[in-house]
């Protein structure tokens, strides 16, 4: 709901309603901050970004033991305590297999997963037949059983936080485009389609646009359009459903290579895409009404018929995803260099809402304290700073 404009300074503003946006907000009125303020150009749960649609996966296996380092206090302290604030499930309990061809690329997952203790147990395929008995795991040598996975109620958890914060002294200023950020004034200044707005502290989440108002981070950055589809399979509904269908991942031996998926939930086909960040072109975000590429999703269909063991009976919908990517995939959050008072979160590269908790408490703090309180954040912290 769009609110209007408060004449005096704010605390401290986040612009972008996605979910690192919408986390940083919950966090900063958990924190007791007044007077503090969301900015969001279009209207909260709108599809031109990255936060939108009814699902995620959640995860502890990475290729890369500093995330799953990471992922620790999300699903320890930050996800329990967003489903107790909300007062309902965001976490779906879901099965979930991680495969992949024999190689560097699949076996970093397992060693980074095992070097980190995470909850991970590992199958041989016939042994994940057995568990999964709708994949065929074609070229797999080893099966990872992540019990730490699930999956993410994810249209649920955007409409939480923005939920508590409005309930708790947090405001939303939707359908507001930001046309320039004033960095060097004291206090900061928004300069917005409806007026100007100040604040003390600022933090910029604005994903695939932060290019166009960070211009300092755009070399660093590239978006690329996904495109996730929602593919019915024969037989009965309930196959689909998350009692009886997991989340997955797939890597080939080739890094690019990646597939994922997760069990119908709020449509009547399972979802699945493929994760690409390494197209060397960079999208347009401006292109909001963009179609469908139907060739992408032949070839997802093509996937899930070698890799399942039902058949694709037609495909049920599909949708855009807009990834901002680093060329790495590691974030870039911490502060600005030219105003410490300004913090950025960018490049989540398709992985992060599964962290969208946690970043946001570290965002709210590193706004107003300058520091993070999470020893995993600041561990890696160097690894994101926008400079």
């Amino acid at each position: 709901m769009t609110r209007p404009h408060d004449t005096a300074t704010f605390h401290t503003l986040v612009l972008g309603g996605g979910i690192l946006g919408l986390a940083a907000l919950y966090h900063l009125t958990r924190m007791g901050h007044r007077p503090v303020g969301l900015v969001e150009r279009f209207t909260l749960g709108h599809s031109h970004g990255s936060s939108h649609g009814a699902s995620r996966i959640i995860r502890s296996t990475y290729g890369d033991v500093d995330y799953v380092h990471l992922m620790q206090p999300a699903v320890r302290e930050e996800w329990p305590r967003l489903q107790r604030d909300a007062g309902e499930q965001l976490i779906i309990p879901v099965d979930s297999c991680f495969y992949g061809t024999d190689g560097p690329a699949f076996n970093g997952y397992v060693d980074s997963a095992t070097a980190a203790g995470a909850d991970v147990e590992r199958l041989d395929p016939d042994e994940a037949r057995k568990h999964f008995p709708l994949f065929r795991f074609p070229g797999a040598k080893t099966v990872l059983r992540d019990h730490t996975a699930g999956m993410i109620a994810a249209s649920r958890t955007m409409s939480a936080l923005a939920r508590w914060s409005q309930q708790h002294g947090g405001q939303v200023l939707d359908q507001t485009r930001v046309r320039a950020i004033e960095l060097d004034r004291d206090p900061i200044r928004l300069v917005t389609d409806r007026g100007t707005l100040a604040t003390e502290r600022l933090i910029v989440a604005v994903g695939a646009w932060t290019g166009a108002l960070v211009p300092s981070l755009a070399p660093r950055l590239k978006v690329h359009r996904q495109t996730v589809g929602y593919f019915r399979l024969e037989g009965p509904a309930e196959r689909m459903a998350p009692e009886h269908f997991p989340v997955w991942f797939y890597v080939q031996d080739r890094e690019d290579i990646i597939y994922y998926g997760l069990p119908a939930f709020g449509t009547g086909g399972v979802k699945t895409a493929r994760h690409d960040t390494m197209s060397p072109e960079s999208d347009d975000p401006e292109e909001l009404d963009r179609p469908i590429d139907e060739s992408v999703l032949a070839t997802t269909r093509a996937f899930l018929d070698e890799h399942l063991s039902v058949a694709v009976d037609e495909v049920d919908g599909a949708e855009h995803c807009l990834y901002t990517c680093t060329a790495n995939e590691d974030f870039v959050l911490g502060p600005h260099p030219d105003n410490p008072r300004v913090v950025v979160a960018a490049g989540g590269s398709g992985h992060a809402f599964k962290f969208g908790p946690l970043l946001g408490r570290v965002l709210a703090e590193l706004a107003v304290e300058g520091r993070s309180s999470v020893p995993e954040f600041e561990a890696m912290s160097t690894r994101f700073q926008p400079t």
